[in-house]
């Protein structure tokens, strides 16, 4: 189910005392279906007896009980496996994003823990004000007054071929999301970030095929050299910024669109990892991160340290 141009899906919450009980027949019924933003609740069995409910006007305090997750690209892949394990977590937010409509993203298999919510909103790499007007929306609207982990997983692979026959423009689509989209989304969410209670993370979904050390004979012009320059990014925001854990994560070689396409580019049938593998693996690194441990270096989802 999908209203306006927006999701939010939310399982229960405790309301503060001056809003209505959670199963308020009375607000149900009243509740108008234009208001632009709204939370539908997903009951379980045991509650589909009680009246459904709704809240326009989430509580800042009770939002800030949750840790709060800024996921890009949670349309297919690797991005919505994040969005479906984290949102089984209790009292976790996740505000997943997506290039095109919200409203054509699949959150039927969901399964919410108690107090935990998803907000679904739209977020080009390439609009060179999508960030900032998603991160204005989500305090407006959702009363979003901290971030506690951005995973910036958006990216695409316009091309898989050589130096020489690589097109600038396919340079410029690969650069422009993988490179300048993730830059402009730290750009404005770091001042929500800086008003974490947990300690900020920002989680670049990077590659080994962005590793210049390690680079091998593979036609990935493109793609590498995008990968490789966000992740010059991230060392520089563990140097810039002494409060924050900023982390490179290499995902795995995963049976996705992109993974495939490069599989094809060097005649394998199929990547040898699947989304589940890889979105534990991917969390289990981002929940463990310090910046003793993990900030500022390039990370694989096994904790292996890829060099540079």
């Amino acid at each position: 189910m999908a209203v306006g141009a927006e999701q939010v899906f939310k399982l229960t919450f405790l309301p503060p005392p001056h809003t209505f009980s959670p199963f308020n027949q009375n607000f149900t019924e009243n509740l108008s279906p234009s208001y632009s933003s709204f939370y539908y609740s997903r009951l379980t069995e045991t509650l589909m007896s009680k009246p459904n409910t709704f809240n326009n006007q989430h509580s800042a305090s009770s939002m800030d009980a949750n840790t709060v997750y800024l996921v890009t690209g949670v349309n297919r892949g690797i991005g919505h496996g994040m969005m479906n394990s984290l949102v089984q977590r209790p009292n976790t937010t996740v505000i997943g994003t997506v290039r095109g409509d919200p409203e054509l993203v699949d959150t039927s298999n969901l399964d919410l823990a108690k107090g935990s919510l998803v907000i679904i909103k739209s977020l080009s790499s390439t609009s060179e004000t999508d960030a900032t007007t998603l991160i204005t929306s989500l305090e407006l609207s959702h009363n979003i007054t901290s971030i506690d982990v951005i995973i910036a997983n958006a990216g695409v692979a316009a091309s898989f071929d050589s130096a020489l026959k690589t097109p600038i423009s396919e340079l410029r689509v690969d650069f422009e999301t993988n490179t300048l989209g993730p830059i402009k989304l730290f750009q404005a969410a770091y001042p929500l970030l800086q008003k974490s209670q947990r300690g900020p993370k920002f989680i670049y979904i990077s590659s080994s095929l962005g590793s210049i050390e390690a680079k091998e004979e593979s036609p990935i012009l493109a793609y590498g050299v995008s990968k490789a320059a966000a992740n010059f990014f991230v060392r520089t925001l563990h140097f810039e910024h002494e409060d924050l854990v900023a982390v490179a994560l290499h995902p795995g070689w995963v049976k996705t669109g992109n993974g495939q396409a490069f599989a094809d580019a060097v005649g394998v049938t199929e990547p040898p990892m699947t989304i589940e593998a890889s979105v534990d693996g991917v969390l289990k690194q981002v929940d463990a991160a310090t910046r003793e441990t993990a900030s500022g270096k390039f990370v694989s989802y096994d904790g292996t340290i890829i060099p540079w």
